[in-house]
């Protein structure tokens, strides 16, 4: 029996459904009103965390945010999406270029790592799929 798993993003689809997401189907289609961070922010103020769970849609939500956080994290796989990991890092940083970040293995909620600049996270997150452990989890970030 097929699972459902929701995503915005054709490219996690097309990059995940024969291998880590074989067990998901995607053949029901919902038509939703989107928002972005900032709108939401704008009505509600500044959050002291925002968790990104959008599989496979961070960078877009990430393209809707322009205003610095204290703390946000969004999901990540590798290698299957890691244009996606520095896609969102690359955004992160053009609101702060001293932020600091760090990750999660899995579901597990708990640091694999220690708080680093960009540079050396994405210097570490090369080794990500060649572990096990680390090919999918949550990115965190500092500002």
């Amino acid at each position: 029996m097929k699972r459902t798993q929701s995503t915005f993003s054709e490219k996690f689809i097309n990059r995940t459904k024969d291998a880590r997401h074989s067990k998901y189907s995607w053949q029901q289609k919902e038509s939703i009103e989107l928002i972005t961070l900032d709108k939401l922010i704008d009505q509600y103020g500044i959050p002291k965390f925002i968790k990104i769970d959008v599989e496979g849609f961070e960078p877009e939500v990430l393209r809707g945010l322009t205003k610095r956080v204290p703390y946000l994290s969004f999901e990540y796989q590798v290698p299957e999406l890691k244009d996606n990991l520095i896609a969102c890092m690359n955004l992160i940083s053009a609101i702060n270029p001293n932020a600091y970040y760090n990750y999660s293995t899995a579901e597990s909620l708990e640091f694999a790592g220690n708080w680093v600049d960009k540079e050396t996270f994405l210097q570490n997150a090369e080794n990500f799929h060649t572990k096990t452990e680390f090919p999918q989890g949550d990115v965190y970030v500092r500002n």
